[in-house]
């Protein structure tokens, strides 16, 4: 495949501490949603990927107050497809959308 590096994956974050680690170059902030009216590629179409945050929710879906929480600290809602994601797969379907889009991904 030729890449070079592997993403770099912490440990889980609590909701609200996802929302209270982000700073001031996280300037696109997408909270993932199969009913978004707009998708990812749509929106990162010549945007850089090292500037992304990505909510991405647990099995259901993020709640009402999250999705609100969300939207207070600047995140949109996108969808990857018409397809509803695992949790546990929706992380590799979404690396590899930005790879795609951007031709390589610099993870954090």
């Amino acid at each position: 495949s030729e890449r070079g590096n592997i993403p770099n994956i912490q440990g889980v974050l609590g909701f609200r501490d996802a929302l209270n680690c982000l700073d001031e170059f996280t300037r696109q902030r997408w909270l993932l949603s199969p009913w978004a009216d707009d998708t990812l590629g749509d929106k990162m179409v010549g945007l850089p990927a090292a500037e992304t945050a990505l909510l991405i929710g647990p099995e259901g879906g993020f709640d009402d107050q999250e999705i609100a929480s969300a939207r207070e600290v600047g995140f949109r809602e996108v969808r990857v497809g018409f397809r509803v994601l695992r949790s546990e797969t929706a992380v590799t379907a979404v690396l590899g959308a930005l790879a795609a889009l951007h031709d390589r991904v610099d993870p954090i």
